[in-house]
């Protein structure tokens, strides 16, 4: 468990450095190159704290992790998607298809370092 949190901690810092740095790209570029920026800025900064705290001492597989966070950003829109679909006339469908997509990246990001990139069991 305490993996699982020292994980999800850093996903918040990586939540706050993609929001942040977004929205000051955003200001030089378009909205999707400035996202792509973001993510990409978002994905080293939680590869170098996860590495280093939450799974310090294992091997390291950086492509991996990339491959993993692009597929976990994949699942993410489709669960958003999916969600947003069929919640879209409800008040909070929105929010509630955010945090869906959000949950369901958080397992797969979690469950794909842990076991694939940083190799532990």
């Amino acid at each position: 468990m305490r993996v699982f949190v020292l994980f999800f901690i850093v996903g918040l810092v990586g939540f706050a450095a993609d929001a942040s740095s977004y929205f000051i790209i955003r200001n030089l570029l378009n909205e999707h190159i400035s996202r792509l920026f973001a993510f990409s800025i978002a994905v080293n900064i939680t590869y170098y704290f996860n590495k280093r705290y939450t799974f310090p001492g294992k091997s390291k597989r950086y492509i991996l992790y990339i491959l993993g966070q692009v597929k976990g950003l994949m699942i993410n829109f489709l669960v958003f998607e999916m969600f947003l679909y069929y919640l879209a006339l409800l008040e909070w469908g929105v929010q509630i298809a955010f945090v869906a997509g959000s949950v369901a990246a958080l397992c797969f990001n979690y469950l794909y370092a842990k076991h694939l990139v940083f190799g532990t069991k």
